[in-house]
């Protein structure tokens, strides 16, 4: 018997009931963007349900066959999908990657069904924080993500820019985290420890003046892959490269891009990659990796408790995020300076899509990266740094306001 779909099917679709089956299909495939088996396991089970449900009744309101092989298609590979996650849930990397590697290979290339893996690979994957770095790297030679005139470049350009920027990433981190204990790769060695390793190391040998220009090399190319790399850094062990250098700037301004107004359009996935944002971006990258540098560090990029997670559930997270008595950020005074630390933000990051900031500037026009996991994210602030401005993309799409934290006010 055809269940009739209740009014939050609809809504989980985000269309209004309708006969026509081809809207249906259309509006799921475009709810699977923002919810879908990895960015949101819960949601996109629930989006499924509501689909099948209204799916069935349509047609049998219509009384026309279904489309049977599409939709086998599409439930293979959301079940694909699932069936990975699963996988990397638990950890397990190498049968994640054997999974890929049986599905691709039981379709023949240029099919639609093998277009449709390929596609939903590069939809929910190609970009995602938690994917491991051995899965990125395989799925991006398997599936040519390093070939610009391929066809995931030809149908979405944007977000392929910006997988390219993550290989990129992945290269250099892998090539310089490759060689632990060369002894001609003394500072890499050191950059990819934990602070504790670090130290020991630069007691036991100090950087000498000849080194002196690498490390400032080695930073400035963090900075141009900060976006998808920094958190695999431990912060103690950057601000001891900084101490031990003593010299210039390790890193040079870039280039600012306009700021631009920040409402839903200016903020859509597309142009968030498009080559000015990818500016905004590495310069919202560089406000934290200057203070890691520059400033007396509190980062970390462990656990904060080697436990589990302290992130508030969305649901308890969003009400709190919105209230305008809850505070993002905790200045806190001290005889070195203002501590400002982002355990208040970080705490409530699964209500947050994105997050944007503004260091000295009125609006918040950066992207700040949230980290995946409880990481300690917080500096001593530098006489230079007077505010920093902060604007919210909630879960369900709506804008924050602008808040201001006064820095200088703070210390007084």
């Amino acid at each position: 018997m055809i269940q009739t779909p209740a009014a939050s099917d609809w809504t989980a679709l985000g269309i209004d009931p309708t006969t026509d089956a081809d809207e249906v299909r259309r509006a799921y495939r475009a709810r699977l963007r923002d919810v879908g088996p990895e960015a949101d396991p819960e949601g996109f089970q629930t989006l499924r349900a509501a689909y099948e449900k209204v799916l069935a009744a349509v047609d049998d309101a219509r009384s026309t066959p279904r489309s049977d092989e599409g939709d086998h298609d599409a439930a293979l590979v959301d079940r694909f999908l699932s069936d990975l996650l699963a996988r990397r849930s638990a950890g397990d990397e190498a049968g994640a990657i054997a999974l890929v590697d049986e599905v691709l290979a039981s379709h023949r290339p240029g099919t639609a069904m093998a277009e449709m893996l390929a596609d939903s690979l590069m939809e929910h994957l190609s970009l995602a924080r938690n994917i491991s770095p051995r899965l990125f790297r395989h799925l991006a030679d398997r599936l040519d993500w390093r070939d610009v005139q391929g066809r995931s470049a030809r149908d979405d350009p944007e977000r392929h820019a910006l997988v390219l920027d993550r290989i990129a990433a992945e290269d250099w981190y892998g090539e310089l985290a490759g060689s632990p204990g060369d002894p001609d790769r003394q500072i890499e060695t050191i950059m990819a420890s934990d602070r504790e390793r670090a130290a020991a190391a630069l007691r036991a040998s100090p950087i000498s003046q000849e080194q002196r220009q690498h490390v400032r090399n080695l930073f400035e190319q963090l900075m141009s892959h900060a976006t998808f790399v920094l958190t695999r850094f431990d912060g103690g062990t950057l601000a001891l490269l900084r101490e031990a250098v003593e010299g210039p700037p390790l890193l040079g301004e870039p280039t600012v891009a306009p700021p631009v107004p920040l409402t839903a359009a200016t903020t859509s996935p597309a142009q968030l990659v498009s080559p000015q944002r990818r500016n905004l971006i590495r310069i919202g990258v560089f406000g934290l990796l200057g203070a890691v540098v520059a400033g007396k560090l509190i980062y970390s990029s462990k656990s904060s408790d080697g436990g589990a997670s302290t992130a508030l559930a969305k649901d308890i997270a969003l009400p709190m995020l919105k209230d305008p008595k809850t505070a993002w950020l905790e200045l806190v005074p001290g005889p070195d300076g203002v501590k400002v630390d982002w355990a208040p933000v970080m705490r409530m990051r699964n209500a947050i899509k994105e997050l944007h900031v503004g260091y000295n500037e009125e609006m918040p026009t950066t992207l700040f990266p949230l980290p995946t996991s409880d990481v300690a994210i917080g500096f001593i602030a530098p006489p230079t740094l007077t505010t920093i401005s902060m604007r919210i993309l909630y879960s369900d799409g709506t804008w924050s306001t602008v808040r201001q934290y006064n820095i200088r006010k703070a210390g007084q």
